[in-house]
C-alpha cells in the first residue's frame, strides 16, 4: 500500500488541513519515542523479568501519552502483573526462557 501510494502518487495518510506543523512533528516524535520504548522493553527482558521490563514499558508509554503519573504507575503495575498471570498461567507460556 505505501509503495504503490509513492509510485502513484496518492497520500493514504495525508494530514488533515487543521493539523499544524507543530502537532505533526510532535506525533513523530512521539511514534519514535514509543519504538524507543518497545526497544529497550526487549532488552530489559533480556536482563531483567517480565514483570519489571513490561511495568517500565507501560508506565513509560502512560507518561508518553500525557497519563498523570499516578494513573501511569497504576496501569504499568495492572498491565505487567495481569499479562504475566494471562501468558504464564492461562497460555502456559514461558516468559522467564531466554
Amino acid at each position: 500500500m505505501v509503495f504503490n501510494g509513492m509510485r502513484e502518487k496518492v497520500a493514504y495518510f495525508a494530514r488533515k488541513e487543521g493539523v499544524s506543523d507543530e502537532m505533526a512533528r510532535d506525533n513523530v516524535i512521539a511514534i519514535l519515542l514509543t519504538v524507543a520504548g518497545c526497544a529497550l522493553f526487549v532488552v530489559l527482558w533480556y536482563y531483567t523479568h517480565y514483570m519489571l521490563a513490561n511495568f517500565v514499558l507501560m508506565a513509560g508509554l502512560g507518561l508518553l501519552y500525557r497519563v498523570k503519573l499516578p494513573k501511569a504507575l497504576i496501569f504499568g503495575a495492572a498491565f505487567s502483573v495481569g499479562s504475566y498471570y494471562f501468558f504464564s498461567k492461562v497460555l502456559q507460556v514461558l516468559l522467564l526462557a531466554r
